[in-house]
């Protein structure tokens, strides 16, 4: 009895480990977090990069900047995708570690294929991207604190980064269409994301702001209004 009463506790333990992954962070705005579970290194999806061109991107605020990406935490936090400029309607690739490095920008209205592999041997992360039906395509790549897979996740985001939260500004982010998302230790062994590699959910703040056209764990469309709660 002792023994099973000691399994049933360490089997809720690891459960409640795979529900906090996606816990929500307040404060720096709304967004649509999907996390994998712990032990994975590699993974790949493609994405719509929205332009106001066809009405999927408005900003009331110059401080609310789009951000669609990827990355995880390994367990150091990194963040690897798009930053969206309403300057020039288009997205510039970023990856985050302990510093950015950005390259070649993408206009919006695109459909990119995106890449994100870390290497617990080399300490490193990399970051690729390929537009398909644009010229942009190149990665990159940059160290990290710690890259231990067993203690680390995945994940990939759609958000509008806020200083503080605002979700009557007005500003919304449309149609961002994550298709073909795939997880796995190295691009050969990639699989689509199913309920058996996906960690948790969140729509921070709630779902009247952050609403999802959910398909499967891999394909679903964003969006985010900030039109009042």
């Amino acid at each position: 009895e002792g023994q099973m009463s000691l399994r049933l506790w360490l089997i809720f333990c690891w459960v409640i480990a795979i529900d906090c992954i996606c816990e929500p962070y307040p404060g720096t705005g709304p967004y649509r977090k999907v996390c994998s579970r712990y032990g994975y290194t590699y993974q790949y999806a493609e994405v719509f990069l929205p332009t106001i061109t066809q009405d999927d991107v408005y900003l009331t605020n110059p401080s609310d900047t789009p951000y669609i990406y990827m990355g995880g935490a390994l367990p150091s936090e990194c963040d690897a995708g798009f930053q969206y400029s309403p300057t020039y309607d288009n997205w510039a690739p970023v990856l985050r570690t302990h510093s950015w490095q950005t390259g070649t920008r993408i206009p919006g209205g695109y459909q990119t294929a995106m890449w994100f592999q870390s290497d617990s041997e080399n300490g490193t992360v990399t970051f690729g991207w390929s537009c398909m039906g644009c010229t942009s395509k190149g990665s990159l790549t940059s160290s990290l604190d710690q890259v231990i897979p067993s203690r680390g996740y995945l994940k990939r985001c759609t958000s509008i980064a806020q200083n503080h939260d605002n979700f009557t500004s007005g500003s919304f982010l449309k149609n961002v269409e994550w298709q073909n998302c795939a997880i796995g230790t190295t691009p050969e062994d990639a699989v689509l994301w199913t309920d058996e590699t996906t960690g948790g959910f969140t729509n921070y703040p709630d779902k009247s702001v952050v609403q999802v056209q959910y398909a499967s764990d891999h394909q679903e469309i964003d969006n985010i209004v900030c039109d009042g709660m």
